[in-house]
């Protein structure tokens, strides 16, 4: 009984600690997406800069030049 006890409270604990570093892992997944989503809307903005009066947002642009593809 008592080396049941001992085992299931190993892995209450072992849990904890996978489920505290996978929040932290997410966490930094996170910030790490944020950080490349506005790098690349800023490298977007800037690369179709000169198509825009600046008076229609991004996607508007964007969505004019796809249609001119095809």
């Amino acid at each position: 009984m008592c080396s049941q006890r001992a085992t299931c409270s190993m892995y209450i604990a072992v849990g904890q600690t996978l489920i505290k570093k996978t929040e932290r892992n997410c966490a930094s997944a996170r910030r790490e997406a944020k950080m490349f989503g506005e790098a690349l809307l800023a490298k977007a903005t800037s690369y179709f800069k000169p198509w825009s009066d600046d008076k229609r947002p991004l996607h508007v642009i964007l969505d004019s030049l796809s249609l001119k593809l095809f």
